[in-house]
């Protein structure tokens, strides 16, 4: 039986996060658990309900940055940082980012196979 993970997304566009939970629906190691366009709110969420196994995370959102949602977080999910700030990468992996993937992201089998790599190992 293969293994299905919790995951949840936090984009403060709106139109991205629609295109993950689209890929993230196609993905049957994935359940999704919710999406926020507010990393105030995923941070609120988490505290209430629970770690999820898997975080989707933007790094630039009007009320708090990929680096503050991170240092927040405790624990810490598996985290993957979708973004096309290339820039921070390698800030991010220090700060506990697992995985640092550039939008767009083209399809849900990519977005598996990248999953797959982080749960896994």
């Amino acid at each position: 039986m293969k293994k299905v993970y919790t995951c949840m997304v936090v984009d403060d566009d709106p139109t991205y996060t629609d295109i993950m939970e689209r890929f993230i629906s196609q993905i049957d190691c994935l359940t999704l658990r919710n999406s926020f366009n507010n990393p105030i709110e995923a941070i609120l969420d988490i505290e209430k309900n629970g770690t999820p196994d898997l975080l989707f995370l933007d790094v630039h959102m009007p009320q708090i940055d990929a680096f503050t949602t991170i240092e927040a977080l405790d624990p810490k999910p598996k985290i993957i940082i979708v973004s096309s700030h290339w820039q921070y990468e390698d800030k991010l992996i220090q700060e506990g980012a697992d995985k640092f993937i550039q939008k767009p992201i083209t399809d849900s089998k990519q977005l598996e196979k990248i999953v797959l790599d982080v749960m896994e190992n």
